[in-house]
């Protein structure tokens, strides 16, 4: 099950990694509407969710105790 959730979350990074190339090309000709920087805000929420969806589930994994709030990574 690990390795399934692993691939679909690879395959959407993959997918934002490349919205976020594309921003950034747009970033480099001109500055960004609104639109594209809350698009690029919301690319970046998603990633960063997707690193504590893959740390959460490494840790069951590891059968380790999950904190119940991500923001307890942060403080480590």
């Amino acid at each position: 099950m690990l390795n399934n959730y692993v691939d679909a979350i690879q395959e959407h990074v993959n997918e934002s990694v490349e919205d976020l190339d594309s921003l950034h090309q747009i970033l480099q000709k001109r500055s960004w509407t609104r639109v594209e920087r809350k698009g690029a805000e919301r690319l970046l929420q998603i990633l960063v969710e997707s690193c504590i969806g893959i740390a959460k589930h490494w840790l069951k994994k590891q059968i380790k105790v999950l904190p119940s709030d991500a923001t307890v990574f942060l403080k480590n």
